[in-house]
């Protein structure tokens, strides 16, 4: 049988195991590679059937596959040489091949990458046999191979001639010697052969070496099988086998051979009999496992470790029996039992730990571990977030509550100044968000300290608000406001997205954006209260008394931020170190196309050569052009014809219904990973609301329509930018640029928006709530498109055949 034969006959019986391991792996904390791995006699065809198996997999079923062998394990050439001086005594340890020559440690950290979520690349030591006449050494590190992390493994092929081995009682060990030593008759190869094959393969040159020097390798090939190459470390065995002894020397030789004229240098005739002598005390598999001759003399057995077997627990076995043409011949029933047929689905030996994936393939979580740290992060990164938010929103928005308290009297403003004041703010906003957020994922800054010390400074400059005596010094202090609260709402978005899941984001983000629903709905209450009790205090007005009350709070609060906030998954002091591993790993898992990091510029280029940001920036533009009553709300409410007490309580429960209807989209939102259908409804009750403000002059008419878009046009929010996370996050770097860039395009919206309330427009404000509904419907418009464009995204991702990749959700 050819070996491209014989490896696809194994690449068929692998493959529904290797695609099963994938979808496994695809949600566990760290993506593992199926470990595949080949073992047989020295010349039995090891290398030549991996290689085999690697283009096969590669080239017929696009996984990434690569090739390891453990002769690049020896020891370097320095301690084998130390090796034998301290065992000069055991002739097995001579010559490099037995257990106990090869470098452990380095066996073991080889493996160990592959289970490591921060490794970066992916080593593979080299051996030259020609060095030293024959005795060989290790290459140097330079020139190992290094396979980058950005492209997964999918499959390593792990060849050895003792790969799965266990090792001997040690009773058993002294009783094959003992018969060994009863055959023996002579020292010369060609009799050593020749009793090998009349004893049918019996262990005759066991007789050649003392008991203690046996058990010493036996020892040795107890700590490979217990530390890295025992059985219970592959999920797939293949074991080759010849049914002619000789052919094993005369392969050997054969390589040998070829190795001197190509080099100049390798083993004897001689030192390869010596070598053989490994064939001798080779542990044997279980007689259990039955073995197949072919007609060509070959014979192998593949073996099947499913997920989640530990050693001693039954495995699942795949025999086969072919002859020449690579047909499968018949089989008894006996044999029947343990064939490929008649094995359990290779799903169903996953399906306990396969977790519950949605159409994106986002999973739900399962693992006690994960929902303990995710509540861990809610502790301490929400209440912190939230109140930060509040405090934002109340400094930025306590202008509107001033005006009723006669701020524009005060100061002098007249005409558009006002509005102009409002827009300002919004100019040093956009300016700092995206350098804001390229400098928060450089991870040259701790994002918990920037935060906090930006925050602090918008306190201060909030409460310097209270000093300003005209139009300029407002404007002034207006725009350093802007540009200190910049970095706060992306970067909470980019904290948010660097924790929690594509799933879980969506209701953080709307719990989040809930601190804006409600510092807006008690700013009315906390102002009503301000001017009714202290204005006039101290000779200054009660819009003054606002402003430093509430920047005093926001830097109070600023302080504890400092304390609380995380900086990154894998640097976050309050994270145990499991748990901060943990938590970037499931990031990771979670993200669609994801890619190494690269940098903040490289970050800021993929975001703006992604096509989909354009589409993202326009949708969030339109919603917050939608919410532009946010800064005129006050003055929307008095237009029913209150006065300021009642005007300014009435403003408190629209907001908050807002706040928990838009906790309501965001887990709905998040639980069933939709986007478009939830902007449609929101955005839809917001139009209504709309359009009954436009048409009618009924105050309860009017006072219903500010829930209807209040509610619905703020609960899409966090649906929206956790689209945003949830598709452009691709690195770090770029989701961070991608939501400041959606952020910056968004709120460029208040500054045209501030000139559709003129005082003169009311008490219907026509232009404004005639443009929102139209603001409202190309949101939902928007989206039908995006989701249009993810739709046939997936369906090329899907075609392209890896059916283990995320999907965008829609």
């Amino acid at each position: 049988m050819s070996r491209d034969s014989r490896a696809q006959l194994i690449v068929e019986s692998v493959l529904p195991f290797i695609e099963t391991h994938r979808k496994f792996e695809l949600h566990s904390n760290v993506q593992r590679p199926y470990i595949l791995g080949v073992t047989g006699l020295q010349g039995s065809g090891k290398s030549h059937l991996a290689s085999a198996l690697v283009v096969a997999l590669t080239k017929n079923h696009n996984y990434n596959t690569i090739e390891v062998s453990l002769d690049d394990f020896y020891l370097p050439h320095d301690e084998q040489k130390a090796l034998r001086t301290h065992n000069s005594s055991n002739s097995l340890l001579k010559a490099r091949g037995q257990p106990g020559t090869h470098d452990p440690v380095l066996l073991k950290s080889f493996f160990d990458q592959f289970s490591d979520p921060l490794a970066k690349n992916i080593w593979i030591p080299s051996f030259d046999k020609s060095l030293f006449q024959g005795e060989g050494d290790r290459l140097p590190r330079s020139e190992w191979k290094t396979i980058h992390c950005h492209c997964p493994i999918d499959v390593v092929i792990f060849e050895g001639w003792c790969v799965g081995f266990q090792p001997c009682p040690e009773i058993e060990v002294e009783r094959k010697r003992g018969e060994a030593l009863q055959i023996r008759h002579s020292t010369e190869p060609e009799k050593i052969i020749a009793n090998c094959l009349e004893s049918q393969f019996s262990t005759t040159t066991l007789g050649d070496h003392e008991l203690v020097d046996l058990l010493r390798v036996n020892d040795f090939l107890r700590k490979y099988s217990e530390d890295f190459m025992g059985p219970q470390h592959f999920d797939f065995m293949v074991h080759l086998d010849t049914n002619d002894l000789v052919n094993v020397y005369t392969w050997r030789m054969q390589q040998e051979h070829a190795l001197q004229m190509r080099k100049g240098t390798g083993m004897a005739d001689e030192e390869v009999v010596k070598f053989g002598t490994v064939l001798s005390i080779r542990p044997d598999y279980p007689t259990d496992l039955p073995r197949y001759l072919t007609p060509t003399g070959e014979r192998f057995t593949a073996e099947s470790y499913p997920m989640g077997k530990k050693p001693g627990e039954s495995l699942q076995r795949l025999p086969y029996q072919v002859d020449n043409m690579g047909e499968q011949r018949s089989q008894t029933p006996e044999e029947k039992v343990n064939s490929a047929s008649h094995l359990e689905d290779p799903e169903s030996l996953m399906k306990e730990k396969l977790e519950d994936v949605d159409y994106s393939g986002a999973a739900t979580k399962s693992d006690p571990t994960e929902i303990a740290l995710v509540r861990k992060l809610d502790m301490r990164i929400m209440p912190t977030l939230w109140a930060m938010y509040f405090m934002n929103y109340l400094d930025r928005n306590a202008i509107a509550n001033a005006r009723l308290n006669d701020l524009e009297k005060d100061l002098g403003l007249e005409g558009s100044q006002y509005n102009t004041c409002i827009s300002i703010l919004f100019v040093g906003y956009l300016l700092m968000q995206i350098p804001s957020n390229m400098l928060m994922s450089s991870r040259k800054i701790r994002p918990s300290i920037y935060m906090a010390v930006c925050m602090a400074g918008w306190a201060i400059v909030a409460a310097l608000t209270a000093l300003v005596k005209n139009y300029t010094g407002l404007v002034l202090v207006r725009f350093f406001l802007g540009v200190l609260e910049a970095p706060f709402y992306p970067g909470a978005l980019y904290l948010l997205s660097a924790f929690y899941t594509r799933k879980e984001v969506a209701t953080r983000i709307a719990i989040l954006y809930s601190g804006n629903i409600f510092a807006t709905s008690f700013a009315g209450l906390i102002a009503a209260a301000t001017f009714a009790s202290i204005d006039g205090a101290q000779g200054l007005k009660g819009w003054q008394w606002l402003f430093i009350i509430e920047g005093v709070v926001t830097f109070a609060v600023a302080i504890a931020a400092a304390y609380l906030l995380p900086d990154f998954p894998l640097t976050t002091k309050w994270l145990t170190e499991e748990e901060r591993i943990l938590a970037d790993a499931r990031i990771k898992r979670d993200t669609v196309g994801l890619t190494p990091d690269k940098g903040a510029r490289e970050g800021f280029k993929q975001a703006i050569r992604d096509p989909k940001l354009y589409l993202l920036c326009f949708m969030q533009n339109m919603h917050l052009s939608a919410c532009s009553f946010n800064n005129f709300f006050p003055t929307v409410v008095g237009s029913l014809g209150y006065d300021r007490t009642i005007t300014l309580a009435l403003t408190c429960p629209p907001y908050l219904v807002s706040g928990f209807f838009g906790y309501a989209i965001g887990i709905t939102s998040g639980k069933y990973n939709e986007r478009t259908w939830h902007i449609t409804g929101c955005m839809g009750a917001a139009l209504i609301g709309f359009i009954i403000s436009c048409v009618t002059l009924n105050t309860p008419a009017r006072y219903i329509s500010c829930f209807l878009f209040a509610s619905g046009a703020y609960a899409v929010n966090s649906v929206i930018l956790g689209w945003v996370s949830a598709t452009l996050g691709q690195t770090t770097e770029k989701k961070a640029v991608s939501l400041s860039i959606v952020n910056v395009v968004a709120n460029a919206s208040y500054i045209y928006t501030a000139y559709l309330y003129p005082k003169s427009d009311g008490p219907k404000y026509l232009t404004a709530m005639g443009s929102n509904a139209g603001f409202a419907f190309a949101t939902i418009a928007s989206a039908w498109a995006f989701r249009i464009w993810l739709m046939r995204t997936n369906t090329k991702i899907r075609r392209s055949g890896d059916e283990s990749k995320v999907f965008y959700a829609y």
